[in-house]
């Protein structure tokens, strides 16, 4: 998710115009009862302005997930650095989501009966990729980005949440500088009792140090499974089958064959060309349905059946402050509400798993 100045102003317009966003009290309830061994059947789920988590709108789209089959959401509070350099993350006004709009989103969801994975993530203003960033002093930025961490984590045990994620993509540092994200993981357990998980993406996870103070290994997951812009369905997965191979091997090579692995993030979007670059689609590449559908069919059927696979949380389910959340037949976009891939995302999940 990449924000230029423009699209936040065009975001902060959109919602001042659009009067959804009236707060009601959702009132608590009890956590759901632990289940560990309960697989992981997820969505990821944003919002990119201060009280769209707790407006009519996401009220409504969330219990539609809830109807999938799915298990768990993934609450995703965003907040902001200036610029791939810059040492501090702060919640940005107007776009990152309030606490209270995140209390009740993560109500509604266990009222909806959904386990909650929260997983806040920094973005740059200027657009720079996360996986990118590099403070002019590392030693400030984690400074910084523990607070915003404890902050959550704080919050996710006070609402009682099942799962807390303490990072996503930090590619630039997550495998150079071990000791800083072992603090964090830290600062994480002394206000979270749960799961703690980090995401890797899906090119750097066999180089991260610190997998052993986590509960999963944790792996954004947009391989590409092919060269071919239209492969057919035992193309996908025959790729699916060679990266759940060396997921497989490289599991043992680590010692971490005990350890489970969650894909933190996995989607394709509606285009030609989705398998193939998952997480880099062309803006140009024409609108196709079937290939979202059919990666998401090669992905249930092949690694979605793996013993090691503890989950996974698909990107995305919505995120209703920008224009790609409505989904439909004529979206491009990563959702797949309104969709094929949403048919086989529902026919999956409501059954049990193999």
């Amino acid at each position: 998710m990449r924000l230029r100045p423009v699209l936040l102003a065009a975001l902060a317009l959109a919602v001042a115009t659009t009067g959804i966003l009236t707060l009601r009290a959702v009132p608590a309830r009890k956590p759901l009862a632990p289940s560990p061994g309960a697989f992981m059947k997820g969505m990821i789920y944003v919002g990119l302005a201060a009280d769209v988590f707790a407006s009519r709108l996401s009220d409504r789209v969330l219990g539609e997930l809830a109807q999938t089959g799915a298990n768990w959401v993934a609450v995703t509070p965003v907040w902001f650095q200036e610029s791939y350099d810059a040492t501090e993350v702060r919640p940005l006004s107007g776009f990152t989501p309030t606490d209270d709009s995140l209390r009740h989103v993560i109500r509604l969801a266990h009222r909806l009966g959904l386990r909650v994975l929260l997983r806040p993530v920094v973005e740059a203003e200027d657009g720079s990729w996360r996986g990118a960033f590099h403070p002019s002093d590392w030693d400030t930025w984690f400074s910084s980005y523990r607070r915003m961490i404890e902050h959550y984590a704080g919050l996710a045990a006070a609402e009682g949440v099942e799962a807390f994620q303490v990072g996503s993509g930090y590619s630039s540092s997550d495998a150079g500088r071990p000791d800083d994200w072992r603090r964090v993981i830290a600062a994480a357990r002394g206000r979270f009792r749960g799961p703690v998980l980090y995401g890797a993406d899906w090119y750097q996870y066999q180089k991260i140090p610190f997998w052993d103070a986590l509960d999963f290994v944790g792996i954004n997951a947009f391989f590409p499974l092919t060269d071919e812009e239209r492969p057919d369905l035992a193309e996908l997965e025959e790729g699916w089958r060679r990266r759940a191979g060396e997921i497989a091997r490289w599991r043992q090579r680590a010692g971490l064959a005990g350890k489970k692995v969650v894909f933190t993030e996995i989607g394709y979007p509606s285009r030609v060309g989705a398998a193939a670059r998952p997480n880099a689609p062309s803006a140009f590449a024409p609108l196709d349905l079937d290939a979202q559908r059919d990666a998401y069919e090669a992905t249930f059927r092949t690694v979605y059946r793996e013993p090691w696979l503890a989950g996974l949380f698909w990107y995305w389910w919505d995120n209703p402050s920008v224009a790609d959340w409505p989904g439909g037949r004529r979206n491009p976009g990563f959702t797949p509400r309104g969709k094929p891939a949403g048919q086989v995302l529902a026919r999956w999940y409501r059954q049990p798993r193999a």
